[in-house]
């Protein structure tokens, strides 16, 4: 047998109890069976309508409420702090400054004012970078290097402009600090 003659063979055994191309599908038997299929069918098209409604109203609400997380503030108080951090040692240092607290990311602009949480105050002061000293002898010669504790981001408290009760005690900043989760 040639090559062929394989082929057929070969498409005999893999297509076994499939339908030729051009036999038509069966039908169904009554037309009793047909209308109960349809029904069968509108029913699975409804719930599926029904569980796409769902799950698209479950998705708004849950981006709704991740928008509305987002814009608050994580912190433990109302209170505010109005600070103002320097401006950075030459072009080596980025014009925002990043602290994240408790999950929560603060980009703030240097050398503007705003109003953060204490703990981004806390995190500010206890921020420590090792600036080189030379250590001079006696003599007027350098000696060696010493390492001087400094902030790693120089800034200053203006003032509270929230208490703790929520009631503020600056005027409102025109703009607000970018927060979002980390």
């Amino acid at each position: 047998m040639g090559r062929e003659g394989d082929v057929k063979d070969v498409n005999d055994a893999f297509g076994a109890g499939l339908p030729e191309a051009d036999e038509a599908p069966a039908a169904p038997a009554t037309p009793a069976a047909e209308s109960v299929e349809l029904a069968a069918l509108k029913v699975q098209i409804a719930e599926i309508a029904a569980l796409k409604a769902q799950i698209t109203d479950l998705l708004k609400e849950r981006e709704e409420r991740a928008e509305r997380d987002s814009s608050l503030s994580q912190a433990s108080s109302p209170r505010r702090f109005r600070v103002i951090i320097a401006e950075g040692r030459g072009g080596a240092d980025p014009d925002r400054v990043f602290v994240g607290v408790n999950g929560r990311g603060y980009d703030i602009q240097r050398n503007v004012e705003v109003d953060v949480p204490p703990e981004v105050v806390g995190v500010l002061e206890t921020c420590i970078a090792g600036r080189a000293v030379p250590r001079v002898n006696e003599k007027g010669i350098t000696a060696g290097v010493d390492f001087v504790p400094n902030h790693r981001f120089p800034f200053r408290v203006i003032g509270e402009a929230v208490d703790i009760n929520g009631v503020r005690k600056m005027p409102e900043l025109p703009y607000q600090v970018k927060t979002r989760l980390v």
